[in-house]
């Protein structure tokens, strides 16, 4: 995949507690291990208590804790050296979880919700950072860093890690709970994003050799590029650790679907200009018009908004998008009156 590391800050309570106690929260996991052997690994590491702040140091305008005041003249507010205490002893406990004293530690500061103010949480931050250095200069240096940070000044110690080779399913937060349901929650959310995938594979296929043909209209490869990229877009949204799992909250669900659905309509609208320009228009034919059910009835299809009598004609193409060849295909008609001719 490519990665060197991947922080994580969920897993199953049980192991967690085995890793805390044998000082294991960094591994090298080796994926797939059995085909990729010893060559493929990543370096994997459990962030403390998910990726929350340490507990009382939520500097944000949607948290209760107080500001880290380091002026001693703000009498009703200042309560520094205190502050300091509690932080010292949660590196401490921290350090506690690795194999090497005294080595490069990784926290994060915020949460889900969180850094709504950003002045307020930097401000107090680069108050506790210039405090903490100044009172513990032999113990502690604390500096705002990435994870590549982290990752490379851990990586000079040459340390030798623990090896793990299988998943961390499934996952117990707490005795008898277990997160398994996002697996079929929102059935139809899912359905939607294999849906679209499929809609966009489809549509790439006629695409690609559209925008190759020179002479296709700049109004037309516009069209189809800009359905292109929509479409990469709200598939790429949804792909979201809340969004296809099924676990975000019901007005978010909402507009997840709501925007991958009119990505869909505007890229089967150039599906149809793209239709257009490949194959042309039969005679007294307005414009091709997808049908997005494969085993609805004729309802469902744009052929049941016309008003269709005697001698009214209706033309269908099937687009196989698969490398598979298929000969035949099924066509359910709203009545037996139609004459079908190949």
């Amino acid at each position: 995949m490519g990665f060197d590391a991947m922080f994580f800050g969920r897993m199953d309570a049980e192991e967690l507690g085995e890793r805390i106690h044998n000082k294991e929260m960094e591994w090298i996991q080796r994926p797939a291990s059995q085909s990729l052997g010893n060559e493929v690994g990543i370096l994997f590491h459990v962030m403390n208590d998910v990726y929350n702040s340490p507990g009382g140091f939520c500097f944000d305008i949607t948290c209760g804790d107080p500001t880290f005041q380091t002026d001693p003249t703000m009498y009703d507010t200042y309560d520094a050296d205190r502050e300091a205490e509690i932080l010292d002893g949660y590196f401490t406990d921290l350090q506690g979880n690795f194999v090497e004293a005294g080595s490069d530690l990784f926290q994060v500061f915020g949460m889900d919700f969180r850094m709504m103010d950003a002045w307020k949480n930097y401000r107090n931050l680069d108050s506790m950072i210039e405090y903490m250095n100044k009172k513990y200069p032999e113990k502690w240096h604390l500096q705002y860093a990435t994870p590549s940070n982290y990752i490379d000044a851990i990586a000079a110690m040459n340390r030798t890690w623990p090896i793990k080779t299988d998943d961390l399913f499934p996952y117990q937060s707490s005795p008898s709970c277990y997160w398994t349901g996002y697996f079929s929650s929102r059935a139809n959310n899912k359905a939607q994003v294999r849906q679209g995938s499929s809609n966009l594979h489809a549509a790439n296929s006629i695409y690609k050799t559209l925008l190759l043909d020179k002479n296709l209209d700049q109004e037309l490869a516009d069209q189809i590029l800009a359905a292109k990229s929509n479409m990469l877009d709200q598939l790429g949204i949804y792909q979201h650790h809340d969004a296809v799992s099924g676990t975000a909250k019901q007005a978010v669900t909402n507009d997840y679907s709501a925007r991958l659905s009119e990505a869909m309509a505007q890229n089967n609208k150039a599906q149809s200009s793209a239709f257009n320009f490949l194959i042309g228009q039969p005679s007294n034919f307005t414009n091709w018009e997808l049908c997005e059910r494969t085993n609805g009835t004729y309802l469902d299809c744009p052929i049941s908004h016309y008003n269709l009598t005697e001698g009214s004609q209706v033309v269908l193409s099937i687009h196989n998008p698969s490398y598979l060849v298929a000969t035949t295909a099924k066509i359910a008609l709203p009545h037996p009156h139609f004459t079908v001719e190949w």
